[in-house]
């Protein structure tokens, strides 16, 4: 790199900065991430679908209802948390990266895959936090577990000292 690419990269630094202001580059940058997003899209055009979302519906919901305590609704939850967090994710960074090699196409799926379903799992603890009125089946559980404990502390406290 040259010293005159430095004075340009300056330029055009400041440029931005103004533009910024005023919101054309936002907006344009906005515009190009859009298109480059719908090209890189395009490319997954012969692809088979399944193939990209089973995973993420069986590991990313699947696991997730198996592992949720509480009912078939919480459950429901989410599994469709995982799942459709996991298919935007892997959506997304193929759409973002615009990988097309095997190594590079798995690297974005998996990774933009669980991304999306840690995303979609913690928007599914809201709606499961909110159905039971702050607080989620596993947490209750944990809060009845810490209340025994201490009951059990201070029992076996009252015991040791002769006062029960």
């Amino acid at each position: 790199m040259n010293l005159l690419n430095v004075f340009k990269a300056a330029d055009a630094a400041k440029d931005f900065a103004k533009g910024a202001g005023r919101g054309k580059y936002v907006q344009g940058f906005a515009n190009d991430l859009t298109k480059q997003f719908k090209s890189n899209l395009k490319s997954m055009e012969g692809e088979s679908p399944w193939g990209r979302i089973l995973p993420d519906i069986a590991l990313g919901g699947g696991l997730s209802a198996a592992f949720t305590p509480g009912d078939w609704q919480d459950r429901g939850m989410a599994a469709i948390g995982g799942s459709l967090g996991g298919i935007a994710g892997g959506y997304g960074a193929r759409g973002l990266t615009g990988v097309t090699g095997p190594a590079g196409i798995m690297m974005a799926e998996m990774g933009g895959g669980v991304a999306g379903d840690m995303v979609g799992q913690v928007v599914a603890d809201q709606a499961i936090r909110t159905r039971h009125g702050g607080t989620t089946p596993w947490e209750q559980d944990q809060l009845l577990y810490e209340q025994h404990l201490k009951n059990a502390a201070v029992d076996e406290f009252l015991q040791s000292n002769g006062l029960a």
